[in-house]
């Protein structure tokens, strides 16, 4: 009887193993399906962000021909410069099929050129398709971008269609179409090179197919694309022959190891457990943060938009650009220009909790703040600015940075995230107009303004605008003699239209656009000959003197400076370089290494608009000056003002302690002139003198020194 026991115990024991691995092999099958069918999801998930992220894309690009066409509509287009700008951007390389401006809704430009003979003229509210004639007229009474399509190319393949409209001072002037090819954005997303695609297709809302063919099979997952005004479905077929066989060698493997399945099991689950997590912790923030600063991205910020506006919670958006950021690259490298963008990060999330902070791209945040109060929202933002009046220190350098914000509210100025963002970004360019580093809450006059930067904006981005640079120059005069002892380089520029455009309209805007260093390079060439050529003619030992902006003070211009040395033979100690106080202010310590840099060359240094900030006699003790420059405000009221004489006495006293030349600037007539030759001045400038005039006027001026 013992004996049987004994072998039904055996038996039982057996049974219940079998029964556990039996169970245990079966969730572990269901434990690895359900791995690879959130892998497949996840796979999906990135497929639709990278394709989104391409299709976005061409939105930009809308946008683009958008600002051309706003910034050339008056003047009338020129299709030379249309074909140009197009071709200069590469157009047809990002998915383009082609690009066309239609005033009063006829088709008048088109890029490219082989679609001109058949395309011109095509009137879009007579064409015969409702759903373009319907589109245009949306896009027109909503002023929305919008998506149409799928058309068929005649090519092969479907294509999209965007169209824009086009407003001028408030009235509609027409609208834009870019036609693009589907299947060349998908190519462009490289959706194929993820090994688990093995077909994709894309369908419309009405279920018509845009991309691709209809698919069949076990593996087929659907995810939604939000791209403008449509909403797509995405099919794509995942390859999971690779994890089955996984599946089927772990299966034998328990069958091998089965007496201590329990034990592998609970490994097992644990693993993939993790697995998932991990997996699923890393494809999420791919997609929903960015990269480098860790910070919420575009997408997730799309999110949180659309939620507060489905939930009717009112907000606000600011959109915040760093000033001068530019800089930090040019001169401490992309490295360094990273590490300061991470730290900046930091630095506005921890400012307040009452904020959320999400990364735009480039050196540009978006802070969003719940509620209705526009007092509450400033003071916020305000404590942001105030965070950035001491420097940010990466890698030894200590950074003083600030933000220009331009500020909207949901639902007071607009309905959807690409309205906000874009009047945001409208007020944002109005804070760089009036000097950055301030905060403005977006009202519609924002629209009106903003056209003429637009306008000067594109014609700056011209190819061809440096031809319209002209050099002139102010003579700077002995104060004791009377003679000319040099002269200041100024710019002027003869716009497409003809006219003389002075520095304040368009520096401030070169300097937003990046287009300043052609400006100084041009200016720096101009001021290297002509000064050679005067020197030489008139056997005299002048000096030119040159601007530079503190916005592109970076060591490609230094190095430029060598370059014009060295191939006019013009000898450095006849050049002068003026800086502001706020040259240094980004960098002191590298502002320093390059200042130094130049001067070493023979090349003298003025600091301009002397008295008129606060660092100026750190400058004088710790940079290596030659010349101080008396700012005209102080010179206007000279003798007059009591006030204003004690500050130039004491200039010209501290500059002489110092070994220093002084230039008085903005002297307009003999009881200033008088009072600068009693207290010593060195040299002056001004209208009682000179304007600043052509290089023939100086050589006029020169001739009647030379007879008298």
């Amino acid at each position: 009887m013992r004996r049987i026991r004994i072998n039904a115990s055996v038996v039982i024991i057996g049974i219940l193993m079998l029964m556990l691995w039996i169970v245990a092999n079966f969730g572990y099958s269901q434990l690895v399906q359900n791995t690879n069918e959130k892998s497949s999801l996840y796979e999906t998930d990135i497929i639709v962000a990278e394709l989104a992220d391409k299709m976005n894309d061409k939105f930009q690009v809308a946008n683009s021909i958008r600002s051309f066409a706003i910034a050339n509509a008056k003047t009338g287009i020129d299709r030379e410069v249309f074909h140009r700008y197009a071709e200069e951007n590469k157009m047809l390389e990002r998915g383009i099929v082609s690009i066309s401006i239609a005033p009063d809704d006829e088709r008048k430009y088109v890029y490219p050129r082989g679609w001109d003979y058949t395309n011109l003229g095509f009137d879009y509210l007579k064409n015969n398709a409702a759903s373009i004639k319907r589109d245009v007229d949306k896009t027109r009474e909503l002023n929305e971008t919008l998506v149409n399509g799928p058309y068929a190319l005649t090519s092969g393949g479907p294509a999209l269609a965007i169209f824009s409209p086009l407003f001028i001072d408030g009235e509609y002037w027409g609208h834009i179409e870019v036609v693009l090819a589907m299947e060349m954005i998908v190519d462009e997303s490289e959706i194929f090179s993820k090994s688990a695609v093995q077909d994709v297709a894309i369908y419309n809302e009405e279920g018509i197919v845009i991309y691709g063919f209809k698919i069949n099979g076990e593996y087929v997952k659907q995810k939604e694309i939000h791209f403008g005004n449509r909403t797509w479905t995405l099919e794509a077929l995942i390859n999971n022959e690779e994890e089955i066989i996984t599946n089927d060698s772990t299966k034998q493997i328990f069958k091998i190891v089965s007496l201590i399945v329990i034990v592998l099991a609970l490994l097992v689950i644990t693993y993939f457990t993790s697995k998932n997590d991990s997996l699923s912790k890393e494809i999420y923030m791919k997609i929903y943060y960015d990269d480098l600063t860790k910070l919420p991205n575009r997408r997730s910020l799309g999110n949180k938009v659309s939620s507060n506006i489905k939930h009717k919670k009112s907000f606000y958006l600011s959109f915040a650009d760093l000033d001068n950021f530019k800089y930090i690259n040019d001169t401490l490298g992309h490295t360094v220009g990273d590490q300061l963008l991470v730290e900046i990060a930091e630095i506005i999330k921890s400012v307040t909790d009452k904020i959320d902070v999400y990364r735009w791209g480039g050196d540009e945040f978006i802070i969003l703040l719940e509620g209705d109060n526009e007092e509450k929202a400033r003071e916020e933002l305000e404590k942001i600015m105030d965070r950035f009046v001491s420097p940010v220190k990466v890698d030894g350098h200590s950074n003083y940075m600030t933000m220009s914000l331009g500020v909207v509210n949901y639902p007071k100025d607009g309905a959807n995230i690409d309205e906000l963002v874009r009047k945001a970004d409208l007020a944002m360019y109005r804070v760089k107009e009036a000097g950055r580093n301030h905060i403005k809450f977006f009202d519609e006059d924002d629209h009106h303004i903003t056209y003429e930067f637009a306008v000067m904006d594109q014609k700056l981005k011209a190819s061809n605008f440096v031809n319209g640079l002209r050099a002139y120059y102010q003579p700077k005069v002995d104060v004791a003699t009377g003679e000319i002892r040099g002269m200041e380089t100024l710019i002027r520029w003869i716009d497409g239209d003809g006219k003389m455009v002075f520095p304040d309209s368009f520096i401030p805007i070169a300097e937003a656009n990046g287009e300043i260093e052609k400006i100084e390079k041009f200016t720096i060439r101009k001021a290297f000959e002509d000064i050679k050529y005067l020197n030489e003619k008139y056997e005299r030992d002048l000096k030119a003197s040159i601007n530079l902006s503190s916005r592109n003070f970076n060591w490609e211009i230094i190095e430029y400076f060598e370059v014009q040395s060295a191939e006019t033979g013009v000898n450095p100690k006849n050049i002068e370089v003026e800086i502001t106080e706020t040259v240094g202010i980004q960098n002191f310590d590298e502002t320093k290494k390059m200042l130094e840099y130049i001067a070493d060359t023979g090349v003298t240094i003025a600091i301009d608009d002397f008295g008129k900030g606060y660092s100026s006699l750190t400058y004088l003790s710790k940079l290596p000056i030659s010349t101080v420059k008396i700012d005209k405000d102080f010179i206007f009221e000279v003798p007059d003002s009591d006030q204003d004489c004690k500050i130039v006495e004491s200039v010209i006293l501290l500059a002489r302690i110092l070994n220093l030349e002084v230039v008085a600037e903005g002297v307009e007539g003999p009881p200033q002139l008088e009072y600068l030759q009693k207290h010593k001045c060195d040299q002056y400038q001004g209208y009682y003198f000179s304007k600043a005039v052509t290089l023939d006027e100086i050589e006029s001026m020169l001739e009647r020194e030379d007879v008298d």
